[in-house]
Formats: structure tokens, sequence, C-alpha cells
């Protein structure tokens, strides 16, 4: 984000090339190059990391360092292990008890678990929403004003024979109902039982 607020965003993407007719292009991209190396340089302290900028020192083309860099931390086994530990979590996480949060707080940590998980996977490998709402349902299915949504939803599909609301929007239900449990149960501390 601080790349692309100072103007090296170009530096960041691997398809660019600056347009060879014009020498004002070329002579900013050369100096964002320069920056952006210095930046790699000094700031990422990993093996890795300096094995990149060693095979690049001569020609100090961050944009290739970058574009290594980001390639191992995909297909690194330590990205593997946390592909699999947000998975597992994100299937086991439940809310009960043992959730010392707000109900909201929860359904944001859910989304969160989820938006770290789709960070390291390729857009194809993401989980679609139809498994999305199935773990969302089960992660709250132990709190009864939150699986009333589920079951109004699929009493409304039922009825009038219509598509259940996707997950986008039963997130937004749920974020609704937790919002107004949380207060009420602020307001009433006999209520705040899962």
């Amino acid at each position: 984000a601080l790349a692309k607020h100072n103007g090296m965003s170009e530096v960041l993407d691997p398809d660019y090339q600056p347009d060879p007719n014009d020498q004002d292009e070329i002579d900013t991209f050369k100096f964002q190059q320069g920056f952006m190396f210095t930046v790699v340089q000094y700031s990422f302290m990993t093996d890795n990391t300096k094995m990149f900028v060693r095979e690049h020192y001569h020609d100090q083309d961050a944009q290739k360092v970058i574009g290594k860099l980001l390639q191992f931390m995909k297909n690194s086994p330590r990205t593997t292990m946390e592909i699999n530990r947000l998975t597992k979590n994100l299937t086991n996480l439940k809310l009960d008890n043992n959730w010392k949060g707000t109900t909201e707080q929860f359904l944001l940590h859910f989304q969160e678990q989820f938006r770290l998980l789709d960070d390291l996977v390729n857009p194809d490998e993401k989980m679609g929403p139809r498994f999305r709402r199935i773990l969302l349902e089960a992660a709250v299915q132990d709190m009864p004003v939150l699986k009333n949504i589920t079951n109004t939803d699929e009493y409304h599909r039922v009825v009038s024979n219509s598509k259940s609301t996707n997950y986008e929007q039963y997130f937004n239900l749920l974020l609704v109902a937790a919002q107004k449990y949380d207060h009420n149960s602020r307001n009433n501390p006999h209520k705040n039982k899962r």
C-alpha cells in the first residue's frame, strides 16, 4: 500500500513494462526500480529474499525480485501449512461459551479468517459462497437468535419457491441480528446466555 501511495506500483506489477517510445516513462521506471530495490534489500531480511536480491544485484531489477518473492511465498511449505491451519480453524470455529468476545466480533472474526485464506490461495481455489455459508451456518447453529435466521430463510425459500439467500446476504442478516443481540445483552446482563 505504501509503495502504491508513493507512485511505485509499476514495480509491483510483474507484467508492467514502460513504453519504449517514452523516455520519461523509462527514466521514471528506472528510478522506481532503484528505489524499490533498496527497499527490498534492507527491509526483507529472509534468506530467500537475500538470495533473490543477490541474483539481481547487477541489474537491480526490483520487479523481478518482488515477483520471485511473491511466487516463492505462494508456493512455500509454510504457506501450505497456513492454508491448512486456516481451513481447519474455519471448519471447527463455533460460536459457543468458549468465545470471549461479542457475537458481532465472532462474525467479523469468521469473515477475517476467510479473507486471510483467500489471500493465500489462487482465485480458482477459493471456497465458493455455498460452502462458505454452510460453514457459517455450522458455526452459529448453537446460538438460537442466529439459528433462527437460517430457519427463517429456509421457510421463506420453501414457501415462496425461491432461492435461499447467498452467503453475503446471509452474513449481513446474521450481522444485524448479532448487533441487536449484543446491544440487548449489554442492557440486560441476565440475557447474555449463549
